[in-house]
């Protein structure tokens, strides 16, 4: 048995010739890829310096012809110190004619920049075809210099190409898994910096209506003369671009306001010169602002055309890498393959059996050989028919050279549609990313300052500055102290009503008093006077019953002293002037006291109505402020649950991918030492050798792992 083998090797001489002939065709192949490799690196570069300088011209071109078409402003931030002249009335009709040239003007001039690109086109696409050219004859010579080789051994012939390939495929499919995350991560910014310029646009807008409603206000209380900022939109849908393109200056003139009875003509006129003035600034600003409206609505198609350029890279960089991974499975299958025709033959006595056992179970190489085809022509969508059942062509058969064959006819078609495919540059031009933040910065500041102009122009309609939540929780402290000192000044109210009260208590026997004392002194009067009393009897009863129902309950009941004998010089040294002026002053006293009393009571009442729209005021920021902090709460938690997820997903994928990469690269070392285990002790491979048992669970190779910008994402 072991003489066949030996035999078979011939002499000496022809085995090193062979082994001569191998190194040569293996430092040919090499060659060869080296200078496939450096043909779509220079390929590579060609694109992406065409690719930036589409990218130049086209912007460039946009941007010269958009300003040449669109008419010219003055700045829109500038001082107004005087209204411009108006240029002369024009009609609706000639303002339509114009619009509609203005955009005839622009269509042409962007059909000459499409001619224009399209003549610079054929130099780019000529070099390219030539390098395709050349690499397309390489590619021949390659598989030329293959089939020549196929007198060989099939391990040398075919099994170090089909691992480089490999080798290859799996760096580029690393590299386009790469590329299209940072791809992607590039269109969300895209799509984030444009959901921010939409929505300065619609503030923009918002502002615009806004000015043109305070000036149909203006002119109403001017007089009712015709708005022409609202005639003008009410002409076409687009009334605000209308405006901003073609002010119809000829309704400048308002009619002046009927004249009032009431004020002189001298000031009716200032009020209309104020209200022309006014009105004419309004105009100026709404023009303005409509102009600063159509330069963000071409930044916002720029930036839109931007967004689709990346959509398309990102769906060419995703199909590039299907295919590859199909390559990668028929290269898989073809290595399978030619490792099956590497077992060794049968005798001739029993080949007749086993041709036959293998025709009606075929191998497991050529079952996946069809099932690669099958799946590669259902995808096409070539190879089945109307009723759903795939061709014959594609059904397994027992010839692996056909298998083979085919194999290769299928990965150049894939190479194919591959070079078809147009790639972005990689790393990305930074020309796309300045030109997107340029644009966004020129929106940003056109924003702001337009909403400055409007808080100029506007004082009162300018919006409420949003406030932090730092700032919040000051205003609450501060409005927390002055609750409390509202409350203690409530407090010292209530103190002063209760004092109050009481003196209005004593009030009564104070008039008591101050009446006992008024009739003493009455009847000391007509004593000194020497008028006798006839009802003295009776005046006195009287006098006691109105004390008595005059006097409170708790006073006890006082008579009146018996006047003295000597009552006459007792009288004469009394002053009743002095007791007159003691009663005037404590009835001034008393009254001053009542209005006292009114003015606090009024006081408290508005204190009290104060420290009530207080504590709503207090109520309502405490609730807005609780349902923001719920607000951010629940975004937190709806933002940390997407985070999770998204980890998650990326870690499984990581995981199957880390699993199916080790499953074919075992499969892959175990075909390697069935290959080596079949191949006698003495006869020279070109396989390499197979690693350590220890070595086949290792974790796959690092450019297989997840990128970095993954991880920076989170």
């Amino acid at each position: 048995m072991e003489e066949g083998p030996q035999g078979e090797l011939g002499p000496p001489g022809q085995e090193e010739s062979g082994e001569e002939a191998a190194l040569h065709y293996e430092e040919s192949i090499t060659r060869l890829l080296v200078t496939i490799v450096r043909l779509q690196g220079k390929m590579e570069r060609l694109q992406q310096d065409r690719a930036r300088e589409e990218e130049e011209d086209f912007f460039s071109d946009l941007g010269s012809e958009s300003t040449t078409s669109l008419p010219r402003y003055p700045s829109l931030f500038a001082r107004r110190t005087r209204s411009p002249p108006p240029p002369p009335p024009a009609r609706p009709e000639e303002g339509k004619a114009d619009l509609f040239l203005e955009v005839h003007k622009a269509v042409t001039s962007l059909e000459n920049v499409l001619l224009s690109y399209r003549n610079r086109r054929p130099s780019v696409e000529a070099e390219l075809q030539g390098c395709a050219q050349l690499a397309q004859g390489l590619e021949a010579r390659l598989v030329a210099l293959q089939r020549d080789g196929s007198g060989r051994p099939p391990q040398e012939a075919e099994g170090p190409p089909c691992e480089r390939m490999t080798a290859l495929y799996k760096e580029r499919n690393a590299a386009l898994r790469a590329e299209l995350e940072a791809k992607q991560e590039l269109l969300s910014r895209s799509k984030a910096s444009m959901a921010a310029h939409q929505q300065e646009r619609k503030k923009l807008q918002r502002k615009v209506q806004e000015l043109q409603e305070s000036l149909s206000r203006v002119e109403a209380c001017s007089g009712g003369a015709p708005s022409p900022l609202r005639e003008g939109a009410q002409d076409s849908p687009s009334g605000v671009a209308q405006n901003s393109l073609h002010p119809p200056w000829g309704a400048t003139s308002m009619q002046p306001a009927p004249t009032l009875p009431a004020s002189p003509p001298a000031e009716i006129q200032n009020s209309l010169e104020q209200l022309h003035r006014r009105l004419e600034g309004l105009r100026g600003l709404n023009q303005l602002l409509s102009g600063a409206l159509q330069e963000s609505k071409t930044d916002a198609e720029q930036l839109s055309l931007l967004l689709g350029c990346q959509e398309s890279h990102q769906t060419g960089l995703a199909l590039a890498l299907h295919g590859s991974e199909r390559c990668l499975e028929a290269y898989e299958t073809l290595l399978a393959l030619t490792a099956a025709e590497q077992k060794p033959r049968p005798e001739t006595g029993g080949e007749a059996p086993r041709a036959a056992g293998a025709s009606k179970d075929p191998s497991p190489a050529l079952e996946k050989a069809s099932w690669i085809l099958q799946g590669c022509s259902r995808a096409d969508g070539s190879s089945w028919d109307q009723e759903g059942v795939p061709d014959s062509s594609l059904q397994p058969t027992g010839s692996e050279a056909e298998a083979k064959q085919r194999l290769w006819e299928r990965i150049g078609h894939l190479r194919a549609e591959q070079s078809s495919l147009k790639l972005p540059a990689h790393p990305p031009p930074p020309g796309l990313v300045a030109v997107a933040a340029r644009l966004s910065a020129g929106i940003a500041a056109k924003a702001t300052e337009g909403r400055r102009a409007l808080q100029e122009a506007l004082p009162g309609s300018a919006a409420p500055p949003r406030m932090e939540k730092g700032q919040l929780l000051r205003e609450l402290h501060t409005a927390r102290e002055a609750l409390a000192d509202l409350g203690t000044r409530l407090h010292l109210t209530a103190k002063a009503k209760q004092g109050l009260a009481l003196w209005t208590q004593t009030l009564p026997a104070q008039e008591a008093a101050c009446l006992l004392v008024i009739r003493t002194l009455q009847g000391e009067q007509r004593d000194l006077r020497g008028q006798p009393d006839p009802s003295s009897e009776s005046s006195s009863s009287s006098s006691s019953e109105e004390e008595d129902s005059g006097a409170p309950n708790s006073l006890p009941q006082r008579t009146l002293p018996a006047a003295p004998k000597n009552a006459e010089g007792s009288l004469a040294r009394r002053e009743p002037e002095a007791l007159m002026l003691r009663v005037l002053e404590t009835s001034a006293r008393i009254q001053a006291l009542k209005e006292r009393l009114e003015g606090l009571w009024v006081d408290l009442e508005e204190k009290s109505q104060d420290y009530r729209a207080h504590e709503a005021q207090d109520m309502e920021l405490m609730q807005d402020f609780f349902q923001a902090h719920s607000a951010l709460l629940l975004t937190y938690q709806k933002a940390r649950h997407k985070q999770e997820s998204q980890v998650g997903q990326l870690e499984t994928q990581m995981g199957l991918m880390a699993r199916r990469q080790a499953k074919q690269r075992q499969a892959l070392l175990q075909t390697l030492r069935q290959l080596q285990d079949q191949v006698p002790a003495g006869a020279p491979t070109g396989l390499p050798q197979a690693p350590a048992p220890d070595e086949s669970t290792r974790d796959p190779p690092g450019n297989l792992e997840i990128p970095s910008t993954l991880w920076s994402r989170k």
